[in-house]
């Protein structure tokens, strides 16, 4: 069985519950517990005329439903055991938990590296302190959320690598070049690469202060911003996290491969010793490196950028998945200005047709009321891309906000502020909606800038889509 709504329609029968198509009209999650592990049936492929399988030729994942209202959840178990009885929990509750507290996990982290170093306890609640005032000052609380991620970050800051003014792009290099570091040690050795290394790609990609083991091993870089690429922009986007090794093959050797694996870039589930299965899983580490390995590529590959963002567009072309490529976004204002710009182009114009659709339906849907925290959200990513080009020193950066929403100013951070600001000021002869989201006698400065768009983006401007929610 290889269809997600056929199996849940069987689990509930045979758990006797009573069960109904309508089901599926009723927002839901469907939840597909380590479907990275699953292997689909031995069918020929073209199936059999009589068979019930849909599947392409690729096999590697189940075949989700494809409904607005239904959120397919996969996870994975990289610490199944092979001799795990699995019961069934389709019928039972359950609680999915993370890190409760990143300030308690920051505080682990700095405790074990500091209890080797043989530092005291004093000191070591000193450098957790300055830690997360360091976070706290430089807005990373989104990154730090993420368990991977903030373990990176505590040890990035802990041998001094976490300076001033890092931000998305300067993080993931360091992160990039101390998983290369830990591979080199395992294996020890001096490099991965045999390949020469182009300098001249590296310092218009960075600039000349590359970390060192990055800059030795520039071409395993460069495989794996090919693969990252590749794989986000699969159109089928159930390969575009989970991939077999067929799909790394395709763009690296399989020397390659391994050494990626020894700096835990990509990783490996372990096959099961009962299972028959032949392809094992493979994936990043987090995918927030894929993320900054695609920009890699975007990057350094600026001759083809009309050929790359056609490919992003055609995969990330409605308001459901737009925003997924907005941590990509931000990444390449730190690295790729060209790309950028169109790239927040696409954003803004995914956002406009979905606003003149639910225009033409006249009325207030779940969809009209759920864009509203899309432009939100789109906005925001658009400002973190262009705080990202200032801090490194990217050209003059002309990124595309058609979608303002405006807080009360005065709450916002100062940097956050001026560059929102700016971004108006860029944008403001072309803004189609507006939501203001306080009271017209909140804030002086924050009416002022609202009559300010509407006056002077009249052409554009459009009073069905602005969502004004309050009083102008």
């Amino acid at each position: 069985m290889c269809n997600v709504s056929q199996m849940v329609e069987d689990a509930m029968k045979s758990n006797r519950i009573p069960w109904d198509d309508s089901v599926w009209e009723h927002k839901c999650f469907v939840l597909t517990d380590a479907a990275d592990e699953w292997c689909h049936p031995e069918i020929p492929f073209p199936p059999p005329c009589d068979s019930a399988c849909k599947c392409r030729k690729d096999r590697g994942m189940l075949l989700y439903l494809k409904r607005r209202n239904i959120t397919n959840i996969i996870t994975a178990r990289p610490w199944k055991l092979a001799n795990l009885s699995m019961s069934d929990t389709l019928t039972r509750m359950f609680e999915i938990s993370g890190v409760t507290n990143y300030e308690t996990l920051a505080e682990n982290v700095i405790n074990v590296l500091a209890e080797k170093d043989g530092i005291s306890k004093n000191d070591q609640q000193c450098k957790c302190i300055d830690f997360l005032k360091k976070i706290k000052a430089q807005s990373l609380h989104n990154l730090i959320t993420l368990p991977a991620v903030c373990v990176q970050l505590v040890h990035q800051f802990y041998v001094g690598r976490f300076t001033e003014g890092s931000l998305y792009c300067a993080i993931y290099i360091n992160m990039l070049d101390m998983h290369i570091a830990k591979g080199l040690q395992k294996l020890q050795i001096k490099e991965f690469d045999t390949e020469e290394t182009c300098f001249e790609e590296i310092t218009q990609t960075f600039g000349i202060e590359t970390t060192e083991y990055l800059r030795g091993n520039w071409s395993l870089v460069r495989s794996a911003s090919v693969l990252a690429f590749k794989t986000l922009t699969d159109s089928n986007k159930e390969s575009s996290l989970v991939f077999s090794e067929n799909t790394i093959t395709n763009h690296m050797t399989k020397t390659k491969l391994d050494y990626l694996l020894q700096t835990g870039i990509i990783t490996r589930k372990k096959a099961l010793a009962l299972s028959s299965r032949k392809n094992v899983p493979y994936m990043f580490v987090h995918k927030t490196i894929q993320e900054f390995l695609a920009s890699l590529y975007i990057a350094m590959n600026q001759t083809d950028i009309a050929d790359i963002l056609n490919v992003i567009q055609s995969v990330y072309c409605d308001a459901d998945s737009i925003l997924d490529i907005g941590q990509l976004l931000i990444f390449t204002c730190g690295m790729c200005a060209p790309a950028a710009e169109r790239m927040s182009q696409h954003i803004m114009d995914v956002i406009t047709s979905a606003f003149e659709i639910e225009n033409k339906l006249h009325s207030i849907s779940e969809q009209a009321i759920d864009l509203v925290s899309t432009t939100y959200l789109a906005q925001q990513i658009v400002l973190d891309g262009f705080i990202e080009r200032v801090a490194n020193k990217q050209p003059c950066l002309q990124l595309t906000l058609s979608h303002v929403a405006l807080k009360n100013l005065k709450n916002e951070k100062i940097k956050e502020n001026d560059a929102l600001k700016t971004l108006i000021d860029m944008n403001v002869s072309n803004i189609i909606s507006l939501d203001t989201g306080f009271p017209y006698s909140a804030q002086q400065e924050s009416s002022y800038c609202v009559q300010e768009i509407i006056s002077q983006s009249r052409e554009t401007y459009c009073p069905i889509c602005g969502l004004i929610a309050g009083s102008v």
